[in-house]
C-alpha cells in the first residue's frame, strides 16, 4: 500500500513539473518569435507539440515567407480542430497572398457562414471575388462589408477604386467621399476622389485634392501631369507651365510634355518661349515628329510668320506623308502669304495629285484644290501671264 501511495505522488509530482515546463519553454520559444529568431522558434515550438504550439509554428513559417510550410501546418491544425477560426482565417489570408484564389473563396464564404458579423470575413471574401474576376459578386461584398462597419477603410478604398476605374463617377465620390469623412488624410481616397472629379471635368476640385497629395509628400508623375491638365484647362497657365516642368525633373527630354509647355506659352501668347521648348522637342524627338512640326507651325502662325508656317506644315507632311491635313493648310497660309499666283499654285496642285492618291477620305482636298486650281488660272489668264 505504502508503495502505491509513493508511486501516485511520483506521477503526481512528474506532470506538475511537466505542467510548469509548457509555460515555461512557451516563453522562450515566445521570446524567440518576438525577436525574430522564427528558425529557432520553431524547433522551441515542435518540442512543446500543442495546438497553440502549432499555430505558432504556421505563424513563424508565414513571416519568414515559407508559405507552402505555412498553409501545411495550418491545414494540420484546421483538419485536427475545425472551430479554431483564428486558423482558418490566417490560412485563408495566406491563400490569397499566394494566389489561390478559389481555396481563399471557399473557405471565407464558409467562415461568413459562421459569422456574418465579422467584416474581416466578407472582406476577404470580397477579394477572393475580385481575384476570380467575379465583379459584381466583389462589389456586393464590399458593400456587406460596410453595413457591418460603415468605416471599413479599405473596402471604402476598393469600391471608390472599383467605380473610377468603370467610369461611374458619382459613385466613385460617394465612397471616397464617405472614407474621407473618416480618415481625411487618407492618399488613397484623395487619389481617386481627385481622379473622379478630373474625369467629370470638375477642375477646380480637382486640383484641390491633387494639390493636398502633393502636401502629403505624395509626389507623382500622374498627379503632375493632371495638374498641368488641369490649371491650363482653367486657363492659369503659370501653374500649369510649373507643372508640366516638375514632370521634366523625371525625364528632360518627355517629348510630350516638351510639347505640352509649348502649347500652354502659345495660349498664354508667350510664343518665343514656346519656339524654344517645341524646338526642344523637335530635337529629343527620334520618331515621326509631324505633331511637333505643326506645333511649330502654329506658333508661327500666331506670330503672323507664314513663311515659316508654310514650312513647317511642309516638314510635317514630309514626316507624315499620310496627313494631307498638312498640305491644306500650307496652301492656306502660301494663299496669305504669296503675291504670285503662280506659286500659289503649285501649292494646290501638290494637294490635288497627294489627295487623290489617299483615295475617298481625301475626296474633300481634292475638291477644294481644284476649285482653288481653276480659280487660280483664271487670275493667271486674267494678267495674261
Amino acid at each position: 500500500m505504502t508503495k502505491i501511495f509513493y508511486a501516485i505522488q511520483l506521477i503526481v509530482l512528474f506532470l506538475t513539473l511537466k505542467a510548469g515546463a509548457q509555460p515555461s519553454a512557451f516563453k522562450i520559444a515566445d521570446s524567440l518569435y518576438n525577436t525574430g529568431n522564427y528558425t529557432a522558434a520553431i524547433n522551441r515550438y515542435a518540442k512543446i507539440n500543442n495546438t497553440n504550439a502549432n499555430l505558432q509554428i504556421a505563424k513563424a513559417y508565414n513571416a519568414i515567407g515559407n508559405y507552402d510550410k505555412a498553409i501545411a501546418q495550418y491545414n494540420s491544425v484546421v483538419t485536427k480542430d475545425t472551430s479554431l477560426l483564428v486558423a482558418r482565417f490566417n490560412l485563408g489570408k495566406l491563400y490569397l497572398k499566394t494566389n489561390k484564389f478559389k481555396q481563399a473563396n471557399s473557405l471565407f464564404a464558409k467562415l461568413v457562414a459562421i459569422s456574418k458579423t465579422n467584416p474581416e470575413y466578407s472582406y476577404n471574401l470580397a477579394r477572393s471575388f475580385s481575384a476570380i474576376n467575379e465583379d459584381k459578386k466583389s462589389v456586393l461584398w464590399y458593400k456587406k462589408t460596410l453595413d457591418v462597419d460603415s468605416t471599413h477603410l479599405r473596402a471604402l478604398q476598393r469600391l471608390s477604386i472599383h467605380y473610377v476605374g468603370e467610369h461611374e463617377n458619382h459613385f466613385a465620390l460617394k465612397y471616397a467621399d464617405k472614407g474621407l469623412s473618416f480618415f481625411e488624410n487618407d492618399p488613397v481616397l484623395i487619389n481617386v476622389k481627385a481622379l473622379a472629379l478630373f474625369n467629370m471635368g470638375s477642375y477646380k476640385l480637382s486640383i484641390k485634392c491633387y494639390e493636398k497629395l502633393l502636401s502629403l509628400g505624395k509626389k507623382d508623375q500622374k498627379v503632375y501631369h493632371r495638374l498641368g491638365y488641369a490649371y491650363n484647362s482653367i486657363e492659369n497657365y503659370e501653374k500649369s507651365i510649373e507643372n508640366y516642368k516638375l514632370l521634366l525633373e523625371y525625364d528632360l527630354e518627355n517629348i510630350k510634355v516638351l510639347r505640352m509647355i509649348s502649347e500652354v506659352y502659345m495660349k498664354d501668347k508667350k510664343l518665343d518661349s514656346a519656339t524654344v521648348y517645341i524646338k526642344r522637342a523637335i530635337e529629343a524627338h527620334s520618331y515621326k515628329l509631324d505633331k511637333e512640326y505643326e506645333v511649330a507651325a502654329r506658333i508661327a502662325v500666331n506670330k503672323k510668320d507664314y513663311k515659316t508656317a508654310i514650312k513647317y506644315y511642309n516638314m510635317a507632311y514630309t514626316e507624315n506623308p499620310t496627313k494631307v491635313l498638312y498640305l491644306y493648310q500650307a496652301c492656306i497660309y502660301a494663299d496669305k502669304y504669296y503675291k504670285d499666283p503662280k506659286l500659289k499654285l503649285n501649292y494646290y496642285t501638290q494637294l490635288k495629285q497627294k489627295s487623290e492618291s489617299k483615295g475617298s477620305n481625301s475626296q474633300y482636298f481634292v475638291v477644294f484644290a481644284e476649285k482653288r486650281i481653276s480659280e487660280l488660272k483664271s487670275e493667271i489668264f486674267a494678267k495674261g501671264e
